[in-house]
């Protein structure tokens, strides 16, 4: 649910199942997506050898990126969404390209990736209002910005988009 409580009870979850089967890549894998999500790349980067092969691209590319390393991260990610133009793939590229600054670019790849939308599950999709709506607030597009957000809310409620529903409501 994006708690405070959900992302430190992760942490000793994932620390204990790599701790109960250190030969489980799968474990590695999600302490390296958690480590991740918490912003500790250093430490991710030390686990990120432990996972499987085809999990390391993505995952150096999310490292990458968090680490300020927008080059390698924009490489990955555009080669992923032109290979595979699935939404998240297509989505992550497009954050990517925001992150680099090159906002009115990110919001053009945004419309791509909802025109290759198959499913909607409730958290994928939450997920990517909640990123189409981060680069409308980067842009300084408050209002716009609030609707993706009280959007993704509907379909799943996070501490992320709370807090950025939130401040888009106070800057409008």
């Amino acid at each position: 649910l994006g708690h405070l409580e959900d992302y430190v009870e992760a942490l000793a979850l994932s620390k204990a199942w790599v701790d109960r089967s250190p030969n489980d890549p799968l474990a590695w894998k999600s302490r390296v997506e958690t480590l991740v999500t918490v912003h500790r790349f250093a430490e991710a980067k030390v686990d990120l050898e432990k996972v499987p092969p085809i999990d390391v691209e993505e995952l150096t590319a999310s490292i990458a990126e968090g680490s300020g390393d927008l080059k390698t991260a924009l490489a990955f990610r555009e080669k992923r969404a032109r290979e595979w133009p699935r939404l998240e793939y297509v989505a992550h590229y497009a954050a990517t390209i925001g992150a680099a600054g090159r906002l009115d670019e990110a919001l053009e790849m945004m419309v791509k990736a909802a025109a290759v939308v198959r499913d909607n599950p409730p958290q994928l999709f939450a997920w990517f209002l909640f990123q189409w709506g981060r680069l409308h607030e980067q842009k300084g597009d408050h209002a716009i910005a609030r609707k993706f957000y009280e959007a993704s809310r509907v379909r799943m409620v996070t501490l992320e988009a709370t807090v950025h529903l939130i401040q888009t409501i106070q800057a409008t």
